[in-house]
């Protein structure tokens, strides 16, 4: 990541205001109910971003969603961003927030604002979440695509892991291991929290810019 980006995450992190973006790893039952849009994706375009004084401030993905979790609709075009290292081709879980309304300013206690309002202009409005942990690679295998969600990244939900992978494992209510399941289900499995989260009345933000 370079140093524009840096900032850039920095800066995201400390204006969102939701415990998601703070945490070391990336907790998806949390992300489902607090953001606006999660789907499963295929990237058809990757263009580089430079804002006008020339700095370098990451990527904007075109991607066609596969199957839509929340906030989407299957086949819609997304424009998101802005981490480095996805490629054309490429299929991922995405868990995807607002960009927020406030520009950084001179005000802002982060340093070096002028490079990081630069690349604020040219981000798009749909952001990775979590440093981009919420960008979950989905992986085709001979059994089917697969996601991995791994304690190192991720906080594992138990009752995804299997039992014989339970004991010995699992530490302060937190499973210590990675466990490789289908993204399938895992999809289904967000979206069923979505929506019932939805029925509820007790879901996050719902509107989006596109």
């Amino acid at each position: 990541m370079n140093r524009a980006m840096a900032i850039a995450a920095a800066v995201l992190n400390f204006i969102s205001g939701t415990a998601l973006a703070m945490s070391i790893r990336f907790d998806p039952d949390t992300a489902v109910r607090e953001l606006p849009v999660v789907a499963w994706v295929q990237i058809r375009e990757a263009t580089a971003l430079t804002s006008a004084t020339g700095d370098s401030c990451g990527v904007r993905y075109t991607a066609q969603v596969v199957s839509a979790i929340r906030g989407t609709t299957e086949g819609e075009v997304l424009s998101f961003g802005f981490f480095t290292g996805r490629e054309v081709g490429q299929q991922f879980i995405v868990f995807l927030r607002q960009k927020p309304s406030l520009e950084p300013s001179q005000s802002s206690p982060l340093p070096s604002q002028p490079l990081m309002s630069n690349c604020w202009k040219a981000f798009p409005e749909l952001l990775e979440v979590a440093e981009g942990l919420g960008t979950i690679p989905v992986e085709s295998s001979p059994s089917g695509s697969q996601v991995t969600l791994d304690h190192m990244y991720h906080i594992v939900p138990l009752d995804l892991v299997p039992e014989e992978q339970l004991a010995g494992n699992v530490v302060d209510g937190y499973f210590t291991g990675a466990i490789s399941l289908r993204a399938s289900y895992f999809a289904a499995r967000l979206r069923n929290r979505a929506t019932a989260l939805e029925l509820s009345g007790r879901s996050g933000p719902r509107s989006r810019s596109d």
